[in-house]
């Protein structure tokens, strides 16, 4: 298990040279570059402008199947208590063929939308979905997701131990996936300035 402090420091967590993740958004503010670590936490800041600026960490590595992830992060919060802008715990191929979300905020950045839950899903082709998305309601706030991933290629997430409906990942690139840890303001009308609080990494084999 690595602290906030130490992930921020590891170099398999920053973004690669060749970049393996080009989401559709200006997401200028990666690894050391825009993020500091408190002693304590890796505080991930994001402006609620310009539109679509976020703050990510990738692995540079590949992860594959075989292993169970967990994080612990604090949700940044709307005023009226909703999840804040567009935090999500991902993971895609490096030619963004396969994606896969084991925590992404729903109807993110967008006050005049119920904005109180993380979903699951799956995309086999960028924009298609390959599940139903499978959401939990969650408050803003501290969390821990955990994914196990086991060698079949199934996918179990629990959010605060609370299971989310197992999934299967196949096609292009499934074992080929870098993990991404971001917050980004997704230029929605609701964007606000916003940081998210990461914890902690863990990692251990199935």
């Amino acid at each position: 298990m690595e602290t906030g402090a130490q992930l921020f420091a590891d170099p398999a967590w920053q973004k690669s040279s060749g970049g393996q993740i080009q989401p559709a958004s200006s997401c200028s503010l990666w690894g050391t570059s825009a993020m500091y670590a408190d002693g304590t936490y890796l505080d991930m800041y994001v402006p609620k402008s310009p539109a679509w600026e976020c703050a990510a960490i990738e692995s540079q590595a590949a992860v594959a199947p075989g292993h169970i992830y967990q994080i612990e992060e604090y949700i940044p919060a709307l005023v009226n208590g909703n999840i804040a802008d567009y935090p999500s715990w991902w993971m895609t191929d490096t030619g963004w063929n396969s994606e896969v979300d084991m925590a992404e905020a729903h109807a993110w950045g967008d006050t005049a939308t119920v904005n109180g839950s993380m979903c699951l899903d799956v995309h086999l082709s960028q924009g298609a979905h390959n599940t139903t998305p499978n959401c939990l309601t969650e408050a803003a706030g501290w969390h821990t997701y955990t994914m196990v991933w086991a060698a079949t290629g199934a996918v179990t997430m629990f959010y605060d131990g609370t299971e989310v409906r197992p999934i299967g990942i196949s096609g292009t690139g499934a074992t080929d996936m870098h993990m991404i840890i971001w917050n980004n303001n997704n230029g929605g009308s609701g964007s606000v300035d916003s940081t998210l609080k990461l914890a902690y990494l863990a990692e251990w084999s199935t």
